[in-house]
């Protein structure tokens, strides 16, 4: 028998809580109240899992939440995320209308380790496919809940426990054959129906377990395949930016509070008809259909051995495949909130309506509507597996060891994405009628302005046409619309190919662990225990993530198959694309928007395209099929980290007061080890548009009005001299430096106004140049101070040159009205066309990649201190002490940088991200008190204080950086003339850090910093003064910077009302609630813009559930409500300017189950009862309100403002469960 109490580790806890064991001794009670593991005991029903969760909570050392057999799997929330929200302090993230990740106590999915049997769990790739990013948080809808039997939601954090959560560790249990009552034959099998999408699906499972070796020998094993067809109708819609261009007239609006045009209202005397206001719009807007599946398959076998009395070994190996297919289709309409585009005579006034600052209907003759399609998908494989043997050394010493092992692999599925576009000519004006053939009366149809209309609720609906696109050949050969803006999304006549995106990625997540536990059984009066030991893990993860875009005149290079002949130029209209599959549905976006019949093109649907064809129609010669393309891969897509732990811990088990209160104190020391590999690239201007003013006056010295004129000017006007002979221009067939001026560059040809305000006329070169020895030069009495004409004055010398005047100079674009430009001067250096000076192209001139690694090192130390106070029999109170840790997110950590050159705009941008982050660390405060009034009743209250630290914030900071154009890409090729990307580098370039300049520095181009001048595009020279100074770059980083606070209480009642007579005795509650506070530190933008503080993403400040259950002769019916107040998804959305929440949710769902014999059970389940739907909501926070002043609605939680300015809205249904479950 003393194998049975160091196996089972019934505390006196459950003795207490009346659950029949067989006869024990006095001695092995006791040894068994040393152990801190909770007996699973088979307990058939949802009253007996409430016990098992009370008493883990009662036996626990600290706050403990914990889910349950009957719990788990068994009912509405088959899924594990689904089940964990019904615990205090959890909010969970949906996708297709079921849970995935998890927050927990205003921390976010990156935050907090989840474990099967004390291995941390591996994860894919998070985010959209084709943009994935790579992340700590467990996808937890790639796991059927059939294969655990409890979940442990540890919130109160002691030495022992594995460190990397800031919230709760999260561990699921697998079950252990050997605790099992008896063995297990069961087969369950289900009907899914969708009301919403009108499928029906399978799931089937089934368990063996048995026990051998006069019950030394356990073995189960757990396998369940399902299917799940989705649909989702979502509204989306994308709220613009404030510029100039979403700018509307006065008079051609109406202000929908009083139904005047706006320049009318009597209380607005100050805005003219002229007066342009700016209110807040939508700059696109989607409706969405989303027909996804997702197939999972789960098996677990799980092996237990007691080779000895002393001895226990456990092996658990766990599978997961879960494959999502995406089915998308979708329409966008796109506008402006500007009138520019239509005409004088169209009623624009009844065309756009204002409320306060947004405007809630814009129309216009000229919309644009686009079809687009999306399919495609992604496979994810998880492997988990972990061996864990105990063995008591002596009677008082136990050691165990585990070893642990998980995996998850994610493979994207051929993925492809279209974008069909409106047909060039469809936004021109109704053409004259001289155009118009002979039938145009019978076949021209009325306008039809469109766009969207808000003004009936906040979510809008899309104003398209029912006419269709009837074009016509003139003698021209032009394709004219024979009316205005039709956006009819069923004509097959009005679209063409926009682009094509090519999706594609992989995953590989791996972490090895080995854990070395101790526990020391003491016999003093005080100290009841010491545990110690120490834990090594090594974790890799690598991802690549690809959106490939191809538009119009793509030119297409398959660089690994000379056979593949790929159209550079394609064209491939709405016909070509469509297949003979109908519409999935009749009903689009029923419940969503609101349904009059002048809206009403689109519920039937369109026609379905598919986004596969394009990448045959787009192939010349033998067409290859779309998994066997290969194109040249993004390098910058993809990044790894090594992630090394290691910890040591000890942890004081102690108890005072004759055992009233218990407790441990306890230290873990944390050391990580990151080493990171990534792609960094400097994005250069490409093309011949790029002008270096530096070169061209400093070293080219084109200013320097000495010098002879360039001779091109004179001659051929193309410069032929600097084309070569198959056509391309070469960098180095220019004028030598120093050998000849361009007066264009300094001279100001066209007409003007002297300082008197006389016109002066235009000039010619002719005009302001001399001849000397046979050459030509500005006359020098042209070149003194005063002449209104001289512009740019340089003077030059040994040491450089200095700018002596610099105004603007209209006619630099153009020279001699020739159409001759400044084009001739641009800097070739970073065109991949170009022959480069040393004879060659360089294929990587634009863009320079190279591989980049890092490592970093942190150390931690994590206090803890645990009492637990018996103030009576059924009355305890609870207080911990800690401080706990998180790793930085893997994306933030990569070494991967880029620098984005801009040659249109005044500052550059650059993105470089940080491998030397520190861990995240919080210190803890958690107080409960806990009253267990019966054996399956409890009321608790706790309180909770986070005050966490080094948040990851982004920096923006303006940079020079050091001039690299001809340090070109060096490489290595294999057999194949494949690049070895590990071996790419930029010689002198350890990283993109070690060429950023610090401005304060006052570097100017050509000094010793050699930084990287400013370039202006050449369609920018017009009327510009020049700009020779180091071109600027601002930066974008990420450091550990910010902290927040979340404090909050959690209320729980559980009771079976037993007592109560006849039926009523099988009634029961289980209710719980959480109020949560966070708040981060406040932002102080680069403008010194101070906005206040906001909550951690995915925190409800309210959130509650309540089951209400009877359970009686063999008959269940559970009803289960959970709800959610409104929590923040995104502080800085839309480029900053905003901030999105996720509105108020209530979700009902129902269960039952009827044991029809001992063998037979018939279950019945219903989610989503009330059709609750998802619905994302804005406040603005840097948008300017209509008069372009700032508009900054602040945290919502502090100002609830309204709420109609949505984001988006979906719903996905109903969905209805029959099954039955058989016992053998």
């Amino acid at each position: 028998m003393k194998h049975n109490f160091k196996l089972t580790a019934v505390s006196a806890g459950i003795l207490a809580a009346c659950i029949s064991l067989p006869a024990i001794s006095a001695e092995e009670t006791s040894k068994k109240a040393e152990e801190s593991e909770t007996e699973v005991i088979e307990v058939t029903g949802f009253r007996g899992s409430l016990i098992k969760s009370i008493n883990a909570k009662r036996n626990s050392s600290g706050v403990l939440d914990s889910i349950h057999a009957e719990d788990v799997g068994k009912s509405t929330d088959q899924n594990i995320a689904d089940a964990l929200s019904r615990v205090t302090g959890i909010s969970v993230q949906e996708e297709d209308g079921e849970g995935s990740r998890i927050a927990v106590r205003g921390t976010n999915a990156n935050l907090n380790q989840i474990s099967m049997n004390g291995v941390a769990l591996t994860s894919g790739a998070s985010g959209d496919i084709g943009n994935a990013s790579s992340e700590q948080s467990v996808d937890l809808s790639t796991f059927s809940s059939d294969i655990l039997s409890s979940i442990d939601v540890q919130k109160t954090a002691s030495a022992d426990q594995d460190e990397g959560s800031l919230g709760a560790n999260v561990v699921l249990r697998t079950v252990r054959p050997l605790r099992l009552r008896n063995g297990r034959r069961t087969l369950n099998v289900e009907a899914r129906h969708n009301q919403y999408n009108g499928e029906t699906d399978e799931r089937i499972s089934g368990s063996y377990s048995d026990k051998f070796l006069d019950d030394r020998f356990g073995v189960i094993f757990t396998a369940t395949t399902e299917t799940m067809s989705t649909r989702q109708d979502q509204y989306d819609v994308n709220w613009s930016t404030r510029q100039d261009r979403t700018r509307i007239l006065a008079s051609n609006v109406t202000d929908a509070k009083t139904g005047l045009v706006y320049s009318d209202i009597s209380d607005s005397d100050d805005i003219e008809a002229d007066t342009e206001l700016s209110p807040l719009t939508h700059n696109f807007g989607y409706y969405r259909l989303n027909m996804n599946k997702r197939e999972r398959k789960t098996a677990t076998l799980g092996l237990q051995f007691l080779p000895t009395d002393d001895t226990e070994v456990m092996l658990d190996l766990n599978y997961s495949n879960q494959v999502v297919n995406i089915d998308n289709n979708n329409i966008q309409v796109q506008q402006r909130a500007n009138d520019n585009n239509n005409l004088i005579t169209d009623p624009q006034a009844q065309w756009h309506t204002i409320d306060g600052n947004v405007l809630t209907r814009n129309l216009e003759r000229h919309g644009r509507t686009k079809i687009t399609r999306q399919l495609g998908g992604r496979d994810t494989e998880n492997k988990v597996a972990s061996l864990n043997i105990s063995h008591f050394v002596t009677d008082n010493f136990k050691a165990d060891i585990m070893l642990g092992y998980s995996n998850t692999e994610a493979e994207t599925l051929p993925s492809a994405f279209v974008l069909l576009d409106t047909r060039a000519g469809t936004y021109k004006d109704t053409p004259l009628a001289e155009d118009l053939p002979d039938n145009a009366a019978d076949n021209t149809v009325s306008l039809q302005p469109t766009g969207f209309d808000c003004t009936q609720g906040p979510i809008c609906n899309f104003v398209m046409s029912d006419g269709y696109y009837d074009h016509f050949i003139t003698s021209e050969r032009d394709i004219l619309g024979s009316s205005a803006g039709h956006a009819n999304i069923r004509d097959p006549e009005l679209f063409n190919l926009a682009t094509t995106r090519l999706m594609s990625g992989e995953s590989s997540d791996t972490n090895k662990s080995v854990f070395l536990d101790f526990d020391w059984t003491l016999d003093g009066d005080y100290i009841r225990s010491l545990e110690f030991g120490g834990k090594w893990s090594e974790r890799e993860k690598f991802l690549t993530s690809e959106n490939r875009v191809i538009s119009l005149g793509s030119s297409l290079n398959d660089e690994f198959d000379e056979e593949l002949e790929i159209d550079a130029e394609f064209n491939v209209n709405y016909e070509d694309l469509l297949t003979n599959q109908a519409f999935p549905v009749n009903d689009f976006m029923k419940g969503i928007v609101t349904d009059p019949t002048t809206y009403n093109y689109f519920k039937d649907g369109w026609g379905v395209v598919d986004p596969m064809l394009v990448f045959e129609l787009m192939q010349s010669g033998e067409v290859v099929p779309l998994s066997e393309l290969r194109f040249r891969k993004n390098p910058g897509a993809s990044r790894d980290i090594t992630q090394t732990n290691t910890a040591l811990y000890t942890k004081l088990n102690f108890e005072l007061d004759q055992g009233r209160l218990t407790g441990n104190i306890g230290l873990r020391y944390v050391k990580t080890k990151d080493t990171s590999r990534a792609f960094q690239s400097i994005n250069y201007n490409g093309g011949t548009n790029a002008i270096d003013l530096h070169q061209i006056i400093g070293e080219q010295r084109l200013a320097d009005g000495s010098l002879p004129i360039c001779d091109y000017l004179y001659n051929d006007r193309l410069h032929s001299d600097a084309v070569s002979p198959d056509g391309v221009e070469q960098y180095g067939d220019l004028p030598a430096p120093g050998t000849c001026s361009d007066p264009y560059l300094f001279y100001e040809m066209d007409n003007g106004v002297d300082a008197n305000g006389e016109e002066i006329a235009d000039l010619t070169i002719q005009d302001i140049t001399i001849a000397q020895n046979g050459q030509r030069y500005v006359d020098p009495a042209l070149l003194v101070s005063d002449n209104e004409r001289y512009k740019l004055q340089v003077a030059y010398g040994v040491d450089g040159y200095d700018i002596l005047r610099n105004d603007p100079i209209t006619s630099r674009a153009v020279a001699d009205g020739s159409g001759v430009n400044f084009r001739i001067w641009s800097d070739r250096s970073t065109n991949s066309q170009t022959i480069q000076a040393n004879g060659m192209r360089d294929p990587q001139a634009q863009s320079r990649f190279f591989r980049a690694s890092a490592q970093n090192e942190s150390t931690v130390l994590l206090p803890s201190l645990s009492l637990n106070y018996a103030i009576s029999r059924d009355l305890i109170g609870r207080l911990g002490l800690s401080k706990t840790m998180a790793r930085p997110r893997f994306d933030d950590m990569r070494p991967s940088g880029v620098l984005r050159e801009d040659i249109f705009a005044s500052v550059s941008t650059g993105d470089v991200l940080n491998p030397y982050l520190k861990p995240l660390e919080s210190k803890n405060l958690d107080l409960s008190l806990e009253w267990y009034f019966s054996d399956t009743g409890l009321l608790s209250g706790a309180l909770f204080y986070k005050d966490m630290t080094g948040f990851v914030q982004n920096i923006n900071k303006n940079y020079y950086i050091r001039d690299i154009r001809n340090d070109r890409l060096e490489y290595e090729t294999d057999e194949n003339g494949e690049i070895n990307l590990d071996s790419t580098r930029i010689p002198g370039v350890a990283s993109i850090e070690s060429i950023l300049i610090d401005p304060d520095t006052g570097a100017v181009p050509g000094d010793e910093h050699n930084c990287m001048p400013v370039r202006n595009a050449v369609n920018n020279m017009d009327a510009n003064p020049v700009d020779v100074s180091c071109a600027k770059y601002l930066v974008n980083t990420v450091v550990n910077g910010t902290g927040s606070v979340t404090k909050g209480l959690e209320f729980a009642y559980t009771q079976n009302y037993d007592f109560l007579p006849g039926l009523l005795s099988g009634l029961g509650v289980n209710f719980n609630y959480t109020y949560s506070h966070s708040e981060n530190e406040a932002i102080v933008d680069e403008d010194g813009e101070v906005f206040d503080p906001y909550p951690q993403p995915f925190t409800p400040r309210h959130s509650a559930n309540l089951t209400v259950f009877w359970e009686q002769d063999g008959l269940m019916l559970r009803l289960a409500d959970r709800y959610n107040s409104e929590q923040l998804v995104d502080e800085l959305a839309f480029n900053g300017f905003a901030s999105t929440w996720l509105d108020a949710t209530n979700r009902l769902d129902f269960s039952s189950s009827y044991r029809i014999n001992r063998n037979l059970t018939v279950t019945f389940q219903a989610t989503n009862i009330t059709d609750d739907d998802r619905t994302v909501f804005m406040t603005s926070r840097r948008y300017t309100d209509i008069n372009g002043n700032l508009w900054n609605e602040g945290n919502f939680f502090d100002n609830p403002v309204s709420k109609n300015k949505v984001v988006s809205k979906s719903k996905s249904g109903r969905t209805f469960r029959l099954g039955i479950r058989a016992s053998f």
